[in-house]
Order: structure tokens, then C-alpha cells, then sequence
């Protein structure tokens, strides 16, 4: 039978373990795990510093050599685009900072005229109320998918902002900022009227983010069937991890007949980036296509430069 003794025994033979089991090990192992545990931990913040100084030295070069770029703008893009009309089509989502330095940009090429046309989420045309409309605002039939609304839709407001408003009737841009397809962006400092937007064979410059090879697609298609210039610039700020660089422009890389025509932009959201939208659509005034930028399938920063 088991007794009281045994209990203490047991409970005595425990303790005894334990207290064996700290002594051991801190004193013969804890020590040296202790410092070489520390000793990592030292070499690990030592780099980790170095690091971090390498990081603000190439920060601090970035910042310079963007300083640079920006400080180039004026004289690269001077008259690239003079006397000529641009809107600037940006998808709802793009960085509105990087937005605001291409049109900042274009302000220096001398156009003619400059305006902003923001596309809202609504036109994706991914909700039922959102094609019913737009089928109604385009007169198209009452039985017309998505791609078709979406492709129609797309040429409509191409045409519109290159040919400018009907003399006679109602104005579709108007319409499409009512219905909430569309928005009006500030070009210094003042929102103009639809009616002052577009018109004098405008060229168009397309703003988007990365994973949105679609829309592109459907924009591109329109451009080629109205023979409207066109480049296609990619912000590529805060992407998914399952979204890559120039995955917007495949839709015209990818596209022979779209590649010899429009040009494309990968790294809009630098500084660079945002020059070469601009000479980019200046080049396309000559007949010459470019595909810029630094992902996959881009030929150069910048166009080869031409003398004015």
C-alpha cells in the first residue's frame, strides 16, 4: 500500500530535480548561451546599423537624383507638345500624387490645353444598375454584356474628349459625370465646365494601377479604331504581392497590332516616369511609339531625344 512516506519522497525527488535542472542550467550552461546569445544579437544590430546607413545614403541619392529629374522637366519637356490639346484619363485609385506631377509635367510642353477626367469604380460596369445605365446613356440594346458595354462606353468617351461636345444636343461627358461614370479633375487650381473639356483632336494619356490589363485593353481598342493618339502609363505604388510591374501594359505589349501604335509607361509614379509620359505623347505627335519604363518589355527610361 502506498504511504505517506512514499508521497514525501516522491514530492522531495521532484524538487531535488528541479532545483539540479536550474543549477545546471545557469551556471555550466546558461552562461554560455547567454553570451552567445548576446554576442548574435550585438552582430546582428551592427549590421542592422550599417544597413540602415547604406539605406539613407541611397535614399538621400534617389532624392537627389529625383531633385534632378524634376529640375530637368522644363527644359526636356518645353514645347514637346506645343499647340496641342491633352487629356489625362486617370482610373479612380491611381495615387492622386503621382497624378498631379504628370499633369504638372504636361503644364510645362506648351499644350494647348490640358484637362483631367477621372473614371469611377462604376466604370468597371460590374454592377447590373451600372450596365442598365450606361446602356441607356449609349443607346445601346437592351441585351449588351459587359464587354460590349464596356467597349462601347470606352469609345464614346474617347471620341468625345478628342473631338470635343455636339454642337447640337446634349453633352455625353455631362452626362456620364451626372450618371457618376466620370469625374472632372482641377488643372491649376480651377475645375472647368464638361464643355470645356476635350476637343482640337486632343491625345490622350491613360493612368492606371497595376492588374487592370482589361480596361486597358478596352481603351487601347478604341483608340485604334478612332486612330486616336494614345499612351498608357502604369502607377505602380503599394502593390499586392500578386500583382507585378507592367501587368496593366501586357494588354499592349502583348497585342502586336496595339504595340506598333500606343505607347507604353510602366514606372509613372517616379519622377523620370512622369517625364516620359510626357515625351512619350510627344514622340506619338511624330508618328514614333514608344515603350518605356523599367519592368518587363520596356525598350528604355526615355525616348531617344529629337531636336525641336
Amino acid at each position: 500500500m502506498i504511504n505517506f512516506r512514499f508521497y514525501l519522497v516522491s514530492i522531495v525527488a521532484v524538487f531535488l530535480a528541479l532545483a539540479v535542472g536550474v543549477v545546471m542550467g545557469y551556471g555550466v550552461l546558461g552562461q554560455p548561451t547567454v553570451k552567445g546569445l548576446q554576442s548574435r544579437i550585438d552582430t546582428i544590430g551592427a549590421k542592422a546599423e550599417e544597413q540602415r546607413v547604406v539605406n539613407d545614403l541611397l535614399s538621400s541619392e534617389l532624392d537627389s537624383a529625383n531633385s534632378g529629374v524634376q529640375s530637368a522637366v522644363p527644359f526636356a519637356a518645353t514645347q514637346r507638345l506645343a499647340s496641342t490639346r491633352v487629356a489625362v484619363i486617370a482610373a479612380r485609385g491611381v495615387d492622386e500624387n503621382a497624378v498631379d506631377q504628370i499633369v504638372k509635367d504636361f503644364g510645362t510642353s506648351g499644350v494647348s490645353g490640358l484637362d483631367l477626367v477621372w473614371l469611377e469604380e462604376s466604370w468597371r460596369f460590374k454592377s447590373e444598375k451600372s450596365q442598365s445605365t450606361a446602356i441607356r446613356l449609349l443607346g445601346l440594346e437592351s441585351g449588351a454584356n459587359k464587354a460590349e458595354i464596356t467597349q462601347a462606353a470606352n469609345t464614346a468617351l474617347a471620341e468625345r474628349l478628342v473631338f470635343g461636345s455636339s454642337i447640337t444636343g446634349s453633352d455625353l461627358l455631362n452626362k456620364l459625370i451626372d450618371s457618376g461614370f466620370v469625374s472632372l479633375g482641377g488643372v491649376g487650381g480651377s475645375t472647368p465646365k464638361p464643355s470645356e473639356v476635350g476637343g482640337s483632336q486632343a491625345q490622350l494619356a491613360l493612368l492606371v494601377q497595376p492588374g487592370h490589363a482589361d480596361e486597358v485593353k478596352y481603351f487601347a481598342q478604341a483608340a485604334i479604331n478612332k486612330q486616336i493618339p494614345l499612351a498608357v502609363a502604369e502607377v505602380f505604388i503599394n502593390p499586392s504581392e500578386n500583382v507585378e510591374r507592367s501587368s496593366s501594359v501586357t494588354a499592349i505589349l502583348g497585342n502586336e497590332e496595339f504595340k506598333n501604335k500606343i505607347s507604353t509607361i510602366d514606372n509613372a509614379e517616379t519622377e523620370i516616369g512622369a517625364l516620359a509620359v510626357v515625351l512619350a505623347l510627344g514622340d506619338l505627335k511624330n508618328g514614333v511609339v514608344n515603350h518605356l519604363g523599367v519592368g518587363e518589355g520596356s525598350q528604355r527610361l526615355l525616348p531617344v531625344w529629337w531636336r525641336l
